[in-house]
């Protein structure tokens, strides 16, 4: 069967000035979202102003590299127009199982997918609690969110992060597609990990000023301009990514302004809110006295 995409030259570069493609930065961002947790690490490697990095690099490299790869191996096999933003993976296995007559494995392909996601989705949960379990315990957090089972696992935030994730994965009943609620979710978790790295980047600007003679494992090479070429650069790209993460799918285009306005909103408000919740913690926290243990 003929490729569902073109080749040519004109078609590998991308339409910068579509909204449509502006829009999925969003998505494609969260594929190497993350790994700053790495930095956590430092501490353990040799040499680590050399090696850090050059991992990092390495690391980028790998995932646009796979990322690049499967998302062709799906475009190659399904056309743009019947393509689902949630379902692509499995149309594409689909598709291929069909010309070689082995239909009865799209259900099996469709479980080992969804065992893969639930893994990965455990291990987002898990990961960031770990840090969230910390500040609990500091006082900044209900006291709720400070236990743990005989594991050690921090049960009290995961309970809370899985009642939150339950409560917004409710907007698959609010949209027009099951692709549209699908993109939702994910320009929503996007823009509130941007927040984070707009926070970041910031951070490591004011820390140079701030406390410049602290010896740290990897330091941004440069001198001032250095960090601010890096931390610069990286903030603006965030914020640019931010505010085209609120241009609707083409879905909720076509089901009229009304789902347009319920789609912008929805983002609008999960950002705000989330971001705000925190900060009301933080300033309850701070009445009390910054890292006051006890009943919160």
């Amino acid at each position: 069967k003929p490729l569902a995409i073109s080749f040519s030259p004109g078609a590998l570069v991308p339409e910068l000035g579509n909204l449509n493609q502006l829009m999925l930065l969003a998505g494609m961002l969260m594929a190497i979202s993350g790994m700053e947790m790495s930095a956590v690490h430092v501490t353990e490697v040799k040499n680590p102003r050399h090696n850090f990095p050059k991992a990092i690099f390495i690391a980028v490299f790998i995932i646009l590299f796979l990322s690049i790869i499967g998302s062709l191996a799906v475009a190659v096999v399904i056309p743009i127009g019947d393509l689902s933003l949630s379902a692509g993976v499995n149309q594409a296995f689909d598709n291929l199982f069909r010309v070689f007559g082995l239909g009865w494995a799209s259900p099996l392909m469709a479980v080992l997918l969804a065992y893969g996601a639930l893994a990965m989705v455990i291990t987002w949960m898990v990961g960031p609690s770990k840090g969230v379990l910390e500040v609990a315990g500091d006082g900044y957090l209900p006291k709720y969110m400070s236990r743990k089972n005989r594991h050690g696992m921090p049960t009290g935030t995961l309970v809370v992060q899985g009642a939150i994730s339950s409560l917004l994965s409710l907007a698959i009943l609010f949209m027009p597609t099951v692709s549209g609620a699908f993109w939702i979710m994910s320009a929503l978790a996007a823009q509130l990990y941007l927040v984070m790295y707009l926070l970041m980047f910031a951070a490591a600007i004011k820390l140079r000023y701030s406390q410049p003679e602290v010896e740290r494992p990897y330091r941004v090479p440069g001198g001032k301009p250095g960090i601010w070429l890096v931390s610069g650069v990286a903030f603006l790209a965030s914020l640019f990514v931010i505010i085209f993460g609120f241009i609707p799918t083409d879905s909720v285009r076509a089901s009229g302004t009304n789902a347009m306005a319920a789609y912008v909103s929805f983002l609008l408000v999960g950002v705000v809110l989330f971001v705000t919740i925190p900060l009301i913690f933080y300033y309850r926290a701070r009445k009390r006295g910054a890292g006051e243990q006890g009943a919160f």
